[in-house]
């Protein structure tokens, strides 16, 4: 028997009843405040990467203001669009190159982002979207990716794909 197998089974209950009692306490703490668990699926909200990649997009979708988006949130020099219908994947562009182009090709006004999903690790920002056109076209669902270095925005990656007037994609996300 290898000697260190009683030490790690011990260390492991320790660490056990250590993430348990800290578990209660943030219970308590929550409770004590009346603050409400927070909605899991925007957790990410909860850092400063997850409302700077939030606030991009709503500025860039839902307020059609595409240029002051990439101004303000994106990195004037290293930003890289690795989408693959980007012209930037196979060549990379200037940052006013890309703006312009993005700028282009954002939708009109009557198309609105709803954030369904915001997760954050580190310097990188999953978000899930439902992207309602107007009636009756069922508009898509869209994933996006960002990394953030020094608080703006150096690389984006999405895949999106039309909607079914009948998709249960969103479904349980409510909840």
């Amino acid at each position: 028997m290898n000697p260190l197998s009683g030490l790690i089974r011990r260390s492991g209950v320790w660490m056990s009843s250590i993430f348990i009692a800290l578990c209660a306490v943030a219970a308590v703490a929550s409770s004590a405040t009346g603050a409400e668990p927070a909605d899991d699926n925007l957790a990410g909200l909860e850092t400063a990467n997850g409302r700077l990649a939030r606030d991009f997009v709503d500025l860039w979708f839902n307020q059609h203001k595409p240029e002051e988006a990439f101004e303000r949130y994106v990195s004037h020099d290293n930003y890289m669009n690795h989408a693959v219908y980007s012209a930037s994947v196979n060549q990379p562009k200037s940052f006013e190159q890309e703006k312009q182009e993005e700028s282009r090709a954002t939708p009109s006004g009557g198309t609105h982002f709803d954030f369904k999903q915001i997760i954050v690790q580190g310097s990188l920002v999953f978000m899930h979207i439902q992207v309602v056109h107007a009636a009756p076209d069922p508009g898509s669902e869209l994933v996006i990716l960002l990394r953030i270095r020094d608080g703006k925005i150096t690389d984006h990656w999405d895949l999106h794909a039309p909607l079914k007037p009948d998709s249960a994609v969103f479904a349980g996300l409510d909840r």
